[in-house]
């Protein structure tokens, strides 16, 4: 049966899983066949596949030859940046992540917020009239009536951790997965870093995080001695290297977990500190503040995340915020997030309905994407096999590094992983009917 096929490629499953199944399952409902899996789709997968709309994460210009051939087979291609609610420079960031050439084989950007569009209007003109303001279905899930589906994992934390502080890290170019990598060397190599200034900020930037990275483990020592929560857990970023992490907290009686979205593990904490991290955001919109470690207010490298938190430079400040959250009636904590929702309305323009799901597809219904019979056929997993990034298919310590951090990114996608979501939020009244879910390949799914 011919279709409209829409296709979602997901970089880090932990953050994008859930709102890419809501389009997904909302997509559905207006009959579009939805593929959605990891950047595997991207390659090879979408060669062989019927041509459709493309959302991609970001469209530099190593993706230009690429976008070329599949717009010549009949894809629309898009662009929405799981990233772009909060960075540090406009210029310098869509300059990375918006490529001229790419551009020319790119129909449209979504955006998440007021502040990007007018930044790419800005920085990239010449994609200004392609730019369209929807928001991001990921923080859609974070709004009343569509969160609850994290209601029982939170609830399982919570019973296992008790009272606990949840510190989220942002150290990827301090502490990268890779051990040894340098950053720099990598971004020159890629194109990123093209001046001298963009070089000496980016060494700058590096040694700020590393400071920054050994004062919170020494705050965070300090006040798991106090006893003051029932224990403190440290969900790294998943660009780093979680294995420092754990030799660190092993020594620290600090918990090291990384497991499934940071959204239900921000529900269950009693308080989450985090070091110029975008869980900020996330949490503002789950109505729990958030404090940030700012051991330099004046730095360069203060982000918006830090600003729509409340800051801290020591473990004396962190336990008097708790200590003041606990004994007040709630008024700090409403004035606290009524503040921190004002200063990000400009990044995330979906704070509250319409959802961007629907946005993005109503957006998507004007592009013209073609009407094409399925040309692939559902398959079953076969047992034991790898998959395509661990281990049989790299050889040598640098292959094991990048198939661990390939997997600390996207793991592995069931079917069940979108499905359950998807049946909550069917019988809470979000989505109106439960698709049917297609294994197209080891972390590939179908939705129709």
């Amino acid at each position: 049966m011919k279709k409209r096929t829409l296709y979602l490629p997901i970089g880090t499953k932990c953050r994008e899983l859930l709102g890419k199944a809501l389009l997904a399952a909302k997509a559905v409902e207006r009959d579009w066949r939805v593929v959605i899996g990891s950047l595997d789709i991207r390659e090879e997968f979408l060669e062989d596949s019927a041509p459709g709309l493309l959302i991609e994460n970001n469209i530099p210009d190593d993706k230009a030859e690429r976008f070329c051939r599949l717009k010549a087979r009949g894809y629309v291609i898009a662009n929405l940046s799981e990233e772009s609610a909060l960075y540090y420079d406009g210029e310098e960031y869509w300059t990375h992540r918006i490529g001229r050439r790419a551009l020319e084989s790119t129909e449209v950007i979504f955006t998440v917020g007021v502040r990007s569009e007018e930044d790419i209007r800005t920085y990239r003109p010449v994609a200004a009239e392609r730019v369209m303001l929807t928001g991001n279905p990921r923080f859609d899930t974070l709004l009343p009536g569509v969160r609850t589906v994290y209601d029982a994992s939170a609830e399982a934390i919570r019973r296992r951790h008790g009272r606990f502080l949840l510190v989220n890290s942002n150290f990827g170019r301090a502490n990268p997965c890779r051990v040894g990598l340098d950053v720099v060397a990598v971004w020159r190599k890629e194109g990123k870093l093209t001046t001298p200034e963009q070089v000496d900020r980016m060494r700058r930037e590096i040694a700020y995080k590393t400071r920054q990275m050994i004062d919170l483990q020494s705050l965070l020592a300090e006040v798991a001695r106090t006893g003051t929560f029932d224990r403190i857990v440290v969900r790294p970023h998943p660009t780093e290297n979680h294995d420092a992490w754990r030799a660190w907290g092993a020594a620290a009686n600090v918990a090291v977990e990384y497991e499934g979205s940071a959204i239900p593990w921000l529900l269950a904490a009693e308080m989450m500190l985090h070091a110029g991290c975008t869980t900020a955001i996330e949490a503002l919109l789950l109505d729990r503040p958030a404090v940030s470690f700012v051991p330099l207010p004046d730095s360069e490298f203060v982000t918006h995340a830090d600003a729509i938190s409340v800051n801290v430079a020591s473990a004396q400040e962190l336990l008097a915020v708790a200590e003041g959250w606990e004994r007040e009636d709630g008024e700090w904590r409403r004035t606290h997030l009524a503040k921190g929702r004002a200063t990000m309305r400009p990044y995330i323009d979906n704070v509250e309905p319409p959802l961007a799901a629907d946005r993005l597809l109503d957006a998507a219904e004007r592009l013209g994407v073609p009407e094409t019979e399925p040309t692939r056929r559902p398959v079953e997993r076969v047992p034991g096999k790898p998959d395509a990034d661990g281990p049989a298919s790299r050889r040598g310590a640098g292959g094991r590094a990048l198939g661990q951090f390939r997997r600390q990114l996207f793991p592995d996608l069931r079917p069940e992983d979108v499905r359950a979501p998807v049946a909550h939020w069917v019988e809470a009244g979000v989505v109106g009917r439960m698709p049917e879910i297609l294994r197209m390949g080891d972390s590939v799914l179908q939705l129709h």
